[in-house]
């Protein structure tokens, strides 16, 4: 396969499948000998993006020295930063990742032992990214000093630290034949779709890409850039929402309703939310109103108005009552509200804002979502009035408001369910 080629091929990649990619091509790098061995696996409670290289030197089981080097994927535009170098490079989910691998290290440290695992040498910093066309000098002079400086600010002790590109993976022949082993690889295994045309001795590539993408830009008040957000165009939405209202007419636990959202949570609540944070505890004892620590089930965060949005989570059940022939809610809903008032008063409150800023959760003023049931059997002007009076700053969701949107945005109706499930 032809270098330029092979370059074109991997700038097709929208960021997932870059990523994987240069996670199969890791895997090659890695080699055993009687003195070196190298493993990867990736950090999940860092990041589904980010993975750990180990590196041992010496014979297994008495090994001389070993560290572990941090992989991690960076898709700033760049293109922002030729244009204005006074940009912030590094956004806060990034130095919320690296903050918890330090803590990762200080506890490996803190129980490292010299005689059973060797000398112990501080990680690598390796980042890698799919620009191209870039001299060396660009990265050495301007891109990693940029890493050096935050990295240094967050007190993060390190070996050194590389960047990545489609470029340097060609760079000498070694780093050539494994790039385009992985990539001959990958591709048998690929699964997305692309056009490859020859004509005249020349080649072309046509991508046949589903997802469709917000542009790049800066965000307002930090200057901090964000990357193209690609949005993934499931062929499935029929048998998601037909698995939804499966789940639902089981009458599930909130639990079991909770990884369903979290798993389509696009799909469900609309492609303007880019990120989900589940199971969040607030650990503020001194502002709840019974002096507890809280579980939020869904944190998402809305892409368009750069805030974040809780949504509670209830089980099916029944809403409403009649008192003197006036349809009330029933006194479980009430509570739910007023749980969830309690919630909204906590996470306004400077110190929570502050604790989770650092985790990479910057919110402003987060709305409120209660989700649940399906919509009591009385009239909509009755239903109106009664999530009228109750609402007042927090929205009421039933199951089967969701269900609703999701076959309206996805232009699926009852009648084609029917068919296609018969």
């Amino acid at each position: 396969m032809e270098i330029q080629l092979a370059k074109q091929i991997l700038s097709t990649f929208n960021k997932d499948i870059y990523i994987k990619f240069v996670y199969e091509l890791w895997k090659i790098l890695d080699y055993e000998s009687n003195e070196r061995t190298q493993k990867i696996h990736f950090l999940p409670e860092i990041g589904n993006d980010i993975f750990e290289l180990q590196h041992i030197e010496g014979h297994p089981g008495l090994p001389s020295k070993q560290g572990f080097n941090l992989i991690i994927p960076f898709f700033q535009p760049i293109e922002l930063f030729n244009n204005n170098k006074t940009l912030n490079f590094i956004d806060d989910l990034l130095i919320a990742k690296l903050k918890k691998y330090k803590k990762r290290i200080d506890a490996r440290l803190s129980e490292w032992q010299f005689w059973t695992h060797g000398d112990y040498f501080m990680p690598d910093l390796m980042f890698f990214t799919n620009y191209e066309g870039y001299e060396m000098s660009y990265y050495q002079d301007y891109i990693i000093p940029k890493f050096e400086t935050i990295i240094k600010q967050i007190d993060f002790e390190y070996g050194k630290i590389g960047v990545g590109s489609i470029d340097s993976f060609f760079e000498d022949t070694h780093d050539k034949i494994n790039t385009l082993n992985a990539l001959k690889s990958f591709l048998f295994n690929y699964h997305g779709e692309f056009s490859l045309s020859f004509k005249n001795g020349d080649y072309n590539i046509d991508i046949f890409n589903a997802d469709k993408y917000l542009t790049k830009g800066v965000l307002n008040g930090s200057s901090s850039p964000y990357e193209t957000v690609f949005i993934e165009n499931n062929k499935s939405k029929s048998e998601i929402i037909r698995e939804f209202e499966f789940l639902l007419n089981k009458q599930p636990k909130e639990d079991k309703i909770e990884k369903f959202l979290a798993k389509y949570y696009k799909e469900v609540f609309g492609e303007k939310y880019d990120r989900i944070e589940t199971q969040l505890w607030l650990k503020f004892p001194d502002l709840d109103i019974s002096n507890k620590n809280r579980r939020l089930d869904i944190f998402l965060r809305n892409s368009v108005d750069r805030d974040w949005e809780l949504f509670e989570l209830k089980r099916a059940q029944k809403m409403t009552r009649k008192y003197r022939d006036i349809p009330s809610f029933t006194s479980e809903i009430y509570h739910s509200i007023q749980q969830i008032r309690n919630y909204e008063k906590i996470l306004n409150q400077d110190t929570v804002k502050q604790k989770f800023a650092k985790e990479g959760i910057e919110y402003y003023y987060p709305e409120l979502r209660l989700v649940v049931g399906n919509k009591p059997d009385i009239s909509t002007e009755q239903w109106r009035f009664l999530k009228s009076t109750n609402e007042n700053g927090l929205k009421i969701i039933t199951f089967e408001d969701l269900i609703t949107e999701m076959k309206l945005r996805y232009n699926i109706h009852d009648n084609y369910l029917e068919n296609k499930y018969r």
